[in-house]
């Protein structure tokens, strides 16, 4: 099921955290400096919360592990695909595993 991606490749990192007049933001970057994606960190009210930064920080990480989330997938896609076709009885059915593998990989892809 392995398709071509189209979005900018990993690694990503989190990259800084600026912060104008109290607004806040994080950057994920590529390997080459790029940016990829801009988190904010604006509480919804206009008024920082204890713990948002934290909160914030987490989001940026997840987003900037997104490729090697997707490639981890694809390689439980591979071993879930032998599983099935070899008929291996597990606690949660092989089958099942692979649905919910291949339903991450592909809105990962946007397919």
């Amino acid at each position: 099921m392995t398709t071509p991606t189209q979005h900018t490749p990993g690694p990503w990192k989190q990259a800084a955290n600026e912060r104008i007049k109290g607004e806040g933001w994080m950057w994920i970057i590529d390997n080459a400096g790029r940016m990829v994606a801009k988190v904010n960190t604006i509480h919804p009210d206009m008024q920082r919360q204890a713990g948002d930064f934290e909160q914030e920080s987490a989001n940026a990480r997840l987003i900037a592990a997104a490729p090697e989330l997707l490639a981890a997938l694809e390689v439980a896609e591979l071993y879930l695909v032998k599983m099935v076709a070899d008929d291996t009885q597990t606690a949660i059915p092989p089958a099942n595993a692979l649905r919910v593998v291949r339903a991450a990989i592909a809105e990962a892809k946007g397919l």
